[in-house]
C-alpha cells in the first residue's frame, strides 16, 4: 500500500510539473499573439489550469524547501546530506521522483526547482515586457507572475530560515 501511495505522489508531482511547463509555454505564446492582435481572447481553460498548476508546483517547491536540517545526530544507517542545499533538493526529489539514491533525488529535485524558477521568472519578465507594449496584458500572465513572486517569498524565506 505504501509503495502504491508513493507511486501516485511521484506520478502527480511529475504530471504537475510537465503540465506546468507545457501550459505555461502555451500561455506565453498566446499572450504575445493577443498583444499583436487585440481581437483575440485568452483561453480561459488554459488560464485557470495554469494558475492552479503554478500554485501546486510552487507549493511543492516551497514545502520541500521548508524541510529543516535535523538538530540531533541521525539514526544509525541514515545518510544526512553534506549541505542544506542537498537536503532541500533531496527533499524535493522525494516528492517528484521514484529514485531511491540520494544523488538521483537531488537531481530530480534540482530539475523541479529550476523548472519552477525559470518559468516563474519568465512569467514576470514577459508580464513586464508586454506591459510596455499595451495596458491590456492578458490576465493569465499577470496571475502567473504574481503567484510566482508570492511563492518565491515563501521559498526564499524557507531557504534562509536558520537551522539548528
Amino acid at each position: 500500500m505504501m509503495k502504491e501511495r508513493k507511486a501516485i505522489i511521484v506520478f502527480l508531482a511529475g504530471a504537475f510539473l510537465v503540465g506546468y511547463v507545457i501550459f505555461s509555454i502555451t500561455l506565453f505564446k498566446e499572450a504575445f499573439q493577443i498583444v499583436a492582435n487585440p481581437d483575440l481572447t485568452p483561453n480561459l481553460v488554459f488560464m485557470n489550469i495554469t494558475s492552479a498548476l503554478t500554485g501546486l508546483v510552487g507549493g511543492i517547491v516551497a514545502t520541500a524547501f521548508g524541510v529543516q536540517v535535523p538538530k540531533s545526530a541521525p539514526p544509525k544507517g541514515v545518510n544526512i546530506p553534506i549541505s542544506r542545499r542537498q537536503l532541500k533538493m533531496q527533499s524535493l526529489g522525494t516528492y517528484s521522483s521514484p529514485a531511491k539514491e540520494d544523488k538521483q533525488k537531488e537531481l530530480f529535485g534540482s530539475i523541479y526547482a529550476w523548472a519552477y524558477i525559470l518559468i516563474g521568472l519568465a512569467s514576470v519578465v514577459i508580464w513586464a515586457f508586454l506591459s510596455t507594449k499595451t495596458e491590456n496584458v492578458p490576465q493569465n500572465v499577470a496571475n502567473m507572475g504574481t503567484t510566482f513572486l508570492g511563492m518565491a517569498i515563501a521559498i526564499v524565506g524557507a531557504w534562509l530560515r536558520p537551522t539548528g
